[in-house]
């Protein structure tokens, strides 16, 4: 490799002493070697120190808190120590293949223009096993590619996530203009903090998995696992940022990601890309108005504003009437309404578990019928070369019957250019007329 630029590889951990040999010797084993590892122990109660502490590689550098404050806080502490070319995220009970930083920096090397990139997983439990076929549905989240920032601002926006924090290398200059994490987010700082990054740079996805994610069947040993409580923070996190998702964005950037999502196409003024702001906010959660309150609450602002209250009016046909239409939509949730949702949700999973058993079936009869194809083509196969055989069996019958033929003709060729043959002539024509002869008479 032409550069060797420092990767600094940042770490921040909380009690995951188990997991941490793998982690850290992922990243010490890198076939790329020019790398500082930055660790932050976040105020781990467990022996996670003093596992660290076993390490005794000079790239390391190793920070300890006394107390535990969180992901967002470890990590915006842990910015501050860097001193390389490009950042590394990695958490603490994930696995990196050895040449992935390699990989990633080979390719940015040669794609200057995208400041980051990421890479496909591979999901394992906690005992190291690969669990992608019975996590298919989040492992082909994180098979993402390579798209224009505009496409991946929409995705964030209406999807959310899917892009793996382990997973990213990011040009340092990029990294200290995108700044420190959300203090105020936990399951969903990475989140955030891809967005800001994409509304400066572009970034790419390598379609290889070059990292081992793990996941857990305690939800709470995944900051994103998977309960009610974590659910509610997770969803929670998600709408404040989309709440704020437009605050800093360039209204030329703004129009090139969103203009496909307009009300008016041709929308341009500053008032009208506001009110377009508004309608979106309606809709943030897949496209759908089943949670308008950051649109309700922009709307509000909007008709307070002569300007904009004028270009809703003119623009888009929107008054204070229809605000108060649209607010008569459940914004906060009852226990009843929260019921009722329930049973909406429990309904759609019987009905996807039904489609699936169904699903199921059809594998089965297909896998069958594949299965009797299969069959029958062996025994297709097996008559065509058995006629193939006879075929060649016969052709050799042909040749050798043509070749007995080609020695009879010659030997009849060298009979009748013989002189025995022309001297004896006359007799056998005279035999010939004689039984002839005798033949007519006796008949």
């Amino acid at each position: 490799m032409p550069e060797q630029p420092l990767i600094s590889v940042l770490l921040t951990n909380y009690n995951r002493e188990q997991y941490l040999p793998y982690c850290i010797e992922s990243v010490l084993n890198q076939t790329y070697r020019n790398l500082e590892f930055v660790i932050i122990d976040d105020g781990s109660s467990d022996n996670s120190v003093s596992v660290i502490d076993k390490y005794h590689d000079s790239r390391i550098h190793f920070y300890k808190l006394k107390e535990n404050h969180h992901i967002s806080y470890a990590t915006n502490y842990g910015l501050q120590k860097l001193a390389g070319d490009y950042l590394a995220y990695m958490d603490s009970d994930d696995i990196w293949s050895v040449d992935k930083l390699e990989k990633q920096l080979t390719f940015l090397q040669k794609n200057p223009h995208y400041k980051a990139c990421f890479t496909w997983v591979d999901l394992i439990d906690e005992q190291g096993q690969c669990i992608n076929s019975s996590e298919k549905a989040l492992h082909d989240l994180y098979a993402s590619t390579t798209s224009s920032r505009e496409e991946w601002l929409r995705y964030f926006f209406f999807e959310g996530n899917r892009l793996s924090k382990p997973s990213a290398l990011v040009e340092i200059n990029a990294a200290k203009e995108t700044g420190c994490h959300t203090l105020a987010y936990v399951q969903a700082h990475d989140f955030d903090w891809w967005i800001r990054l994409t509304m400066n740079h572009s970034f790419a996805v390598i379609e290889e998995p070059l990292i081992q994610m793990r996941r857990f069947k305690n939800p709470d040993r995944n900051a994103s696992g998977e309960s009610p409580a974590q659910d509610t923070r997770f969803f929670n996190e998600y709408m404040m940022i989309r709440a704020h998702f437009f605050d800093n964005m360039p209204q030329e950037l703004f129009t090139r990601a969103f203009q496909c999502c307009f009300i008016n196409k041709s929308a341009s003024s500053k008032e009208e890309l506001e009110c377009e702001k508004a309608f979106l906010l309606q809709k943030c959660v897949h496209g759908t108005e089943a949670y308008p309150i950051w649109g309700l609450y922009k709307l509000a602002e909007l008709l307070q504003v002569p300007a904009t209250f004028q270009a809703l009016k003119t623009g888009y046909n929107f008054t204070p009437k229809d605000y108060y239409e649209l607010n008569k939509t459940v914004l906060f949730y009852s226990k009843d309404r929260i019921s009722e949702l329930e049973n909406i949700i429990n309904s759609q999973r019987d009905e996807l578990l039904i489609q699936q058993v169904h699903i199921e079936k059809q594998d089965k009869i297909i896998s069958s019928q594949i299965d009797s194809f299969k069959q029958k083509e062996s025994r297709a196969r097996e008559e065509i070369a058995a006629l193939f055989a006879h075929v060649n069996i016969l052709q050799d019958t042909l040749n050798q019957t043509v070749t007995e033929s080609e020695h009879l003709k010659a030997q009849l060729s060298k009979l009748y250019s013989s002189a025995s043959w022309k001297i004896t002539k006359p007799i056998r024509f005279l035999n010939k007329f004689f039984r002839n002869s005798f033949g007519k008479r006796s008949s």
